[in-house]
């Protein structure tokens, strides 16, 4: 009999198994951070959109404060002193991992959104003044309002109020 120093095909399999499960524990660990940004982005995406439709379901009134200090945002009634939980959260402030921002196009911090009887980016709540038209250079409403979490951009336009990945 021969002696040979090949492996057989079952110890090939047990290898391939084996590093297999060791790529699927371990590969998720090494790439996290890129895709909880993305996944804060979708999210937060989300939440806008479904305020937004709570907005136009009870007329307005509906907003959005952001806090870059404490990496977190919350959405509210009325008033920011009213906070309003989104059904797929436990508290009503959402955190983020990284950074969260928000800017309007002449690079003017905005940290509170409100959304009016259409969905679309107001200066106050009160929904049926109209001013979400009012183009003065003083209105920081006017131009689109760009939220960045964790490096990625989001824009809030001002008329269709549409939310979306740049």
């Amino acid at each position: 009999m021969q002696n040979s120093r090949a492996f057989t095909l079952i110890e090939l399999v047990i290898v391939i198994v084996l590093i297999a499960i060791v790529s699927v524990v371990i590969g998720p660990k090494i790439f996290e951070s890129g895709y909880k940004g993305q996944g804060d982005a979708v999210k937060f995406i989300t939440d806008v959109r479904y305020i937004q439709h709570s907005s136009m379901l009870h007329g307005g009134g509906y907003g959005l404060k952001i806090d870059p200090a404490t990496k977190s945002y919350y959405f509210f009634y009325s008033n920011s002193s009213n906070p309003v939980k989104v059904p797929s959260e436990a508290s009503s402030t959402i955190y983020v991992s990284q950074s969260i921002s928000s800017i309007n196009d002449k690079g003017a911090a905005v940290n509170t959104i409100y959304f009016d009887y259409l969905g679309r980016t107001d200066i106050d709540n009160n929904s049926f003044n109209n001013n979400e038209m009012n183009f003065s250079d003083e209105n920081p409403y006017k131009e689109v309002i760009v939220v960045a979490i964790d490096g990625i951009k989001i824009d809030i336009t001002p008329y269709a109020g549409g939310v979306y990945e740049q």
